[in-house]
């Protein structure tokens, strides 16, 4: 049995998953049992809670940086109970920046560079994160109290999250000792982070981006105890470049970076949730509305893992989340896509020319209209010794209209007879794809109808074949 000595005023407890307790050892010497929930008063530290803690890790958009907006305050009111940046518990209250960063005393978020840090007073301006929403819905959907431990850091790449014992100089150190601090025991971690890892326009993407990201999975795993992880998808960011080459280098660096953070759905551990139709407050921050939607995206990944683990046959994936979500990155990605002839109507000869792709549940748009947007056709031309087409390839235009299938489970393409045709005739083989939010700013708008949980981006499907 682990106990919990030197409680203090506001901390969260991290139950025991068999008995739904936590464990307090009094200043006399005795136990006390605690169940899920509270406020409890132990020894002289009060408004004490048990549920379940979770650490907040990342760059600035999980550490929040969306211009505070008062009527998504008040839709998620709660305060949230935190082991913030000056390393105290506390309660925030929902228009107030979980993480001060310039507050902090370790020497790691002095050294890296973060807006909030060189100007405090920014954090009460532009400081709202996804923290209120995820904690008000994962109370919702488990019953359980909530409790963040503030790490993340705005700016910041994989490589300067690796693993490092060194606690005041490293960030990876410093979440590993505030863990111990905050009690030791967590539930899961809530990863945003993946920006910073992207092409700028000059450089290109880093192929050992999975590698660094294992390395940092399975450590967390041996000091954290297995923890669960919930992660987001990177979102947008609008570039503004001339340069056809360097606008290229991000398309393709952006996709790579959500391609590789989709397969990390495939652990069981691990859900990953998509951003993709989530508005910004500038170039890359996601604004206050959609941190709020991504809060609620995670409580919702997060819950449907804590349901499977309690399901005999729960451990098969659908979407990127479990099956009891059913939304998000597809897995397999490849799913078949069919070329389609129909008749425009009936007793003439006029046809409509098509792509037809299976998403495999219910989907609406954004806006409640018919009128999809988000997907591209891709052309190779380097064709490999097996047949297949590798290398880079290019975007054509072939799409006039795309839209949601009559069994509310599809997306049609409508293709020109040009593009029809060329298809046809590259046909079999994967000259031709389909992507469903490739590049740096796509403009996605499919959602689950059940959930709204946004369809995943770098999603491509190469699988074409006539119906």
């Amino acid at each position: 049995m682990e106990l919990y000595s030197n409680v203090r005023s506001f901390q969260v407890l991290q139950r025991d998953v068999a008995t739904n307790t936590a464990t307090a050892l009094l200043k006399n010497g005795k136990t006390r049992i605690l169940g899920v929930g509270g406020p409890y008063k132990i020894d002289n530290a009060h408004d004490v809670y048990v549920g379940d803690v979770w650490v907040l890790a990342g760059q600035s958009n999980m550490r929040g940086y969306g211009y505070f907006d008062d009527a998504i305050c008040k839709k998620y009111p709660e305060p949230v109970h935190a082991f913030v940046s000056r390393e105290v518990w506390t309660v925030v209250p929902s228009d107030e920046p979980i993480h001060r960063l310039a507050e902090s005393p370790r020497a790691v978020h002095r050294q890296l560079p973060d807006p909030t840090v060189r100007d405090p007073g920014l954090a009460n301006i532009r400081g709202y994160s996804l923290v209120p929403a995820f904690a008000h819905v994962y109370k919702r959907e488990t019953g359980m109290p909530v409790g963040v431990i503030a790490c993340a850091h705005g700016g910041t790449s994989i490589d300067q999250w690796l693993p490092s014992h060194d606690k005041d100089n490293s960030l990876y150190g410093a979440m590993v000792n505030k863990v111990w601090l905050a009690g030791g025991r967590i539930k899961g971690v809530l990863w945003y982070q993946g920006e910073s890892d992207t092409p700028n326009g000059t450089d290109t993407i880093d192929p050992t981006y999975r590698t660094k990201m294992d390395k940092l999975l399975k450590a967390m795993e041996r000091d954290f105890n297995l923890p669960l992880v919930v992660s987001a998808q990177i979102s947008r960011t609008i570039a503004t470049t001339y340069d056809a080459t360097a606008k290229h280098a991000l398309d393709e660096g952006w996709h790579a970076i959500r391609k590789t953070q989709a397969m990390f759905a495939e652990d069981q551990r691990h859900a990953v949730v998509p951003t993709i139709t989530c508005p910004l407050d500038d170039f890359i921050h996601v604004s206050a509305r959609g941190l709020a939607d991504i809060g609620c995206w995670m409580a919702l990944g997060a819950a449907s893992i804590l349901r499977s683990r309690q399901q005999v046959n729960a451990t098969k994936k659908e979407c990127g989340v479990y099956q009891d979500i059913g939304v998000g990155i597809f897995y397999p990605q490849d799913h078949k896509v069919m070329l389609v002839d129909r008749l425009v109507r009936e007793g003439y000869q006029y046809m409509h020319h098509l792509l037809k792709i299976p998403i495999g549940f219910e989907i609406v748009t954004t806006d409640g209209s018919e009128d999809v947007h988000g997907f591209s056709i891709h052309r190779h031309t380097i064709v490999a010794p097996d047949g297949n087409f590798v290398g880079p390839s290019t975007i054509v235009d072939m799409i006039y209209s795309a839209r949601i299938g009559a069994d509310g489970c599809s997306v049609e393409l409508m293709l020109t007879s040009k593009a029809y045709n060329e298809i046809r005739a590259s046909l079999p083989g994967n000259q031709f794809q389909v992507h469903y939010g490739y590049g740096q700013n796509p403009h996605c708008n499919l959602i689950s109808k059940m959930w709204g949980v946004p369809l995943g981006a770098a999603r491509q499907f190469s699988n074409i074949s006539i119906a």
